[in-house]
């Protein structure tokens, strides 16, 4: 599959250009949608079938084809992760169906409910995908660490720049690459799921690295505009949309309250 071609049909560039207003870097614990009311959700909301989604995040069997699991593709060589363009749908799914594989999970209300949930399994969930971000940060060339805080609310992780990072920077560090999009993708699935910091501090990661001396100008304000918007906007409403347009799948949120 040629992602290189298909996959910008996922993140549609907006009528932002390169003189575009400048993004600004998030605090990585910005919530600008009600995260606790949905965080003591109990599991046992959602009925029938277990999602898609939920089943490949616990890393069972049969949610992606080729008899793909998580484990199986977090195991992945850098190569492999860069090569193969039908993945990143099962790793970061969005309410929006993919163009690209529209076979891949969606989050639902079930999904976003199953993952936010106080609970073992809502806990287990989040592990897992913290492991696939980690493991997306490797792949460009980011290390995930635990920083010593000063006040209650600061972030305690950061995103900063790891030993192999100038052989991964060639891979995506660039006026525009179709990793642009699976990382507006990262973004904003994080923040759907509950992974607020992790999107926060990644996006913090990305827009300082923009504005470094070695980097400055590398990458598209158009890109940075779209990674903002995945970083802050209400979640129903996508970066590929206009300013507070619904997205198609995001009804559930409003009904949520995230408003």
């Amino acid at each position: 599959m040629n992602e290189n071609k298909t996959e910008a049909k996922e993140a549609v560039p907006g009528p932002e250009n390169d003189q575009a207003t400048p993004a600004s870097p998030v605090s990585p614990t910005k919530k600008p949608f009600s995260a606790k009311k949905t965080a003591t959700v109990n599991s046992s909301t959602t009925s029938g079938p277990l999602p898609q989604a939920v089943i490949f995040y616990r890393d069972i069997p049969g949610a992606c084809p080729y008899g793909r699991t998580l484990s199986h593709i977090l195991a992945w060589d850098d190569n492999d992760l860069e090569s193969s363009h039908d993945y990143i749908q099962y790793l970061f799914p969005l309410p929006e169906r993919s163009p690209v594989n529209p076979s891949a999970p969606l989050i639902t209300k079930d999904v976003f409910l199953a993952f936010r949930a106080d609970s073992p399994e809502g806990q287990a969930l989040r592990k897992n995908l913290r492991k696939a971000f980690k493991r997306m940060l490797a792949f460009y060339g980011f290390d995930y660490i635990k920083v010593s805080t000063m006040l209650p609310g600061d972030p305690q992780h950061a995103a900063i720049k790891s030993n192999n990072h100038q052989m991964r920077f060639q891979n995506w560090v660039r006026r525009f690459d179709h990793n642009h999009l699976r990382i507006t993708r990262i973004i904003r699935c994080l923040r759907l799921l509950g992974l607020e910091e992790e999107a926060g501090t990644f996006f913090s990661a990305l827009y300082q690295l923009s504005r470094s001396q070695d980097y400055v100008g590398k990458i598209s304000q158009k890109s940075l505009n779209f990674w903002q918007k995945a970083a802050m906007r209400k979640l129903w409403n996508p970066p590929e949309k206009d300013e507070g347009v619904v997205g198609t799948g995001c009804e559930f949120l409003l009904e949520l309250g995230e408003a």
